[in-house]
Formats: structure tokens, C-alpha cells, sequence
């Protein structure tokens, strides 16, 4: 009776996990880019004090080829940093810089990295 308790405790938590990690990157933070790509995305997502789903961290998207097409970094559901666009060859084509969600100048410090 105890080990049926354990198992379906951990499977019930197992489940939680799923259902965050299956929420896709656009649902919990602005994950567009113009001109509009599409592909397959990957991020990591936390919960905020009012179990709300953010993106956090890294962000990858890649071209139906399998390339990688775009990456950046999410602070709190937003777009924070520096996040680069790649054509399908691998060459980078557009950067864009991102304070707290709201697109600024690139930082010199950025420029021709």
C-alpha cells in the first residue's frame, strides 16, 4: 500500500512538471520577431508569485532544417538582452537589443561581436 502511495504521489508531481514544460514559449512571454519566423522554439519557464507561467532564461528557435534561426534571453516573461537572427546557412543576419521588453539601440558593446 505504501510503495501504490509513493508511486502515484510522484506520478501526480511528474504530471505537474509536464504540464508546465508542455506550454509553448509564445503562451507565457512576447517570443515574435519581424519579419515572422517559424519553427520550433525551446525556453525555460518559471512561475511568478501568482502562478503565473514566465519565460526565463535562454530562448532558441530553429528553421524547419533544423538550424538554428533565432536566440535570446526572456527576464520575466521579456525579452532582455542581446537576440540574434540567423538565415539558414548559420550567418547572422539581424540583431536587436532588448531592455526589460521594449527594443533599444544595440550597445556599442554589442556592435560587430
Amino acid at each position: 500500500m505504501r510503495i501504490l502511495l509513493t508511486l502515484a504521489l510522484v506520478t501526480l508531481s511528474l504530471a505537474g512538471c509536464m504540464t508546465t514544460r508542455s506550454r509553448p514559449c509564445s503562451s507565457a512571454g512576447d517570443s515574435t520577431w519581424y519579419p515572422p519566423l517559424k519553427g520550433n522554439m525551446q525556453c525555460y519557464q518559471k512561475k511568478d508569485n501568482n502562478g503565473n507561467v514566465l519565460n526565463q532564461g535562454n530562448f532558441r528557435q530553429w528553421y524547419p532544417s533544423g538550424k538554428i534561426a533565432l536566440e535570446g534571453t526572456f527576464d520575466e516573461g521579456k525579452k532582455n538582452g542581446l537576440w540574434v537572427q540567423y538565415d539558414e546557412k548559420g550567418n547572422r543576419i539581424a540583431e536587436k537589443w532588448f531592455e526589460h521588453g521594449i527594443e533599444r539601440s544595440l550597445p556599442d558593446s554589442e556592435k560587430k561581436k
